[in-house]
């Protein structure tokens, strides 16, 4: 039996007084942040208090792994990176947590690369490969878990994401090496294949080529985990494959949780465990919508 935490969009903030105007100095970060002082900086600003419930609440399972799905920050600023950093040293002490950067994190182009120096452990791979933003691959027991690169900078008014058309050759090849065809392959990027409703993401929020990517993916990969979409969802992808979003494990507006995913004998159980901000701690969530078990593809 395998055992994964799969946690995304934490996004770490600051309040107004630590953020130097010459970093607002980028148009899309001065609308960003002016977004955030209207209404997402009181959803998100536990950001510090649900990492340290988190960080206790993974410590007390049984893992062989974490996985993070991106947006660490929110304006991909370097206060908000050294916050994070510091918030999750227990996690960046670990060898067993897997994570990529979500288009918060490359929210402009000095942004791109934080992520990489702040959580390097996070993004290290077990086969050779040639470089970010290239596949890479970690292995947990039968459970083969490829990280993908999908976020890019891009204008204020467009949040989509792309998967190098570099990086789509390489996991192609990728997903026939033995050691993969021989486990259950976990695909890990920010960006989701399809919307909660089953229907594709919009063109200025979505994977601009999620269909070239889904392509590959029918009798090769069992599991694809995402965030950028605050709310959590399981859908099947057909040809025994599946796709899970956690959500937001900070956003107050939406259900605050993370999941469990357990791998045995072919079949994939999914827990929910949300967070409880009276007891400042996540708890079980027995009725979670679309938890429960999937059956899993043939290795």
């Amino acid at each position: 039996m395998i055992r994964l935490a799969h946690f995304s969009d934490i996004h770490f903030n600051l309040p107004s007084h630590q953020v130097a105007w010459r970093e607002l100095a980028h148009a899309k970060r001065l609308l960003g942040w002016l977004g955030m002082r209207a209404s997402r900086y009181r959803r998100l600003a536990g950001a510090r208090t649900i990492a340290a419930a988190l960080q206790a609440d993974i410590a007390q399972q049984q893992l062989a792994g974490v996985v993070f799905t991106g947006d660490m920050t929110c304006l991909g600023l370097p206060g908000e990176f050294e916050q994070a950093r510091q918030a999750l040293e227990p996690l960046r002490q670990r060898q067993d947590v897997v994570g990529i950067p979500g288009n918060h994190d490359a929210y402009v182009d000095e942004a791109v690369g934080a992520f990489e120096r702040y959580f390097p452990g996070w993004l290290r791979s077990d086969l050779p490969h040639r470089g970010w933003p290239s596949p890479f691959v970690r292995f947990f027991g039968d459970v083969a878990l490829v990280g993908l690169e999908s976020s890019r900078p891009n204008l204020p008014h467009d949040s989509s994401g792309e998967v190098p058309k570099q990086a789509l050759w390489q996991l192609d090849s990728l997903l026939d090496h033995p050691e993969l065809r021989a486990r259950h392959v976990v695909l890990a990027l920010h960006y989701g294949l399809l919307r909660p409703s089953g229907a594709p993401d919009h063109r200025l929020h979505g994977l601009r080529n999620a269909d070239a990517l889904m392509q590959l993916l029918p009798g090769r990969v069992a599991l694809v985990i995402h965030g950028h979409m605050h709310r959590r969802f399981m859908l099947p992808l057909g040809n025994g494959s599946w796709v899970g979003c956690a959500g937001s494990v900070s956003d107050t507006k939406r259900s605050q949780a993370y999941h469990l995913l357990e791998f045995e004998d072919g079949v994939l159980r999914l827990e929910a465990r949300r967070y409880n901000s009276t007891l400042q701690a996540f708890e079980a969530w027995p009725d979670a919508p679309h938890a429960g078990s999937f059956p899993l593809l043939e290795r």
